[in-house]
């Protein structure tokens, strides 16, 4: 196998594994959220931007354009340190612009606090 052809292979299986990632984020995005009733105005206004950051940044991804991406996966995180979508999300946008080595760190840091994240095994087959 030529690297042109392996090169190709990982696009098609880094571009799989977005889709699935973008819609498992979004599904875990509204059941894994605390109860909006419960939160204060400001947390509710952090919530909101982080949740438009993911979105955009998932659109950005679907789009070809991983730097921007991988931008706004960064400030949801630096908003939400635990948000394992954020990370994955930047691990997957990092990968596509073959940062490896950051990428594979991120989805280490996802598997040492869910070992079982098929998205986190999946970006680390790239």
């Amino acid at each position: 196998m030529n690297k042109q052809t392996t090169i190709s292979l990982l696009s098609v299986l880094i571009a799989g594994t977005a889709v699935a990632s973008i819609s498992a984020c979004a599904e875990a995005r509204q059941t894994s959220v605390p109860s909006v009733h419960k939160l204060t105005r400001t947390q509710k206004l952090l919530k909101a931007k982080i949740e438009s950051d993911m979105a955009k940044a998932d659109g950005l991804m679907l789009n070809g354009k991983f730097a921007l991406a991988a931008d706004l996966y960064h400030q949801a995180l630096n908003r939400d340190l635990r948000s394992t979508e954020a990370r994955l999300g930047l691990a997957m946008a990092l990968g596509k612009q073959f940062k490896l080595e950051a990428a594979d760190e991120l989805f280490n840091d996802v598997l040492m606090l869910d070992p079982q994240n098929a998205r986190a095994h999946g970006g680390k087959a790239m």
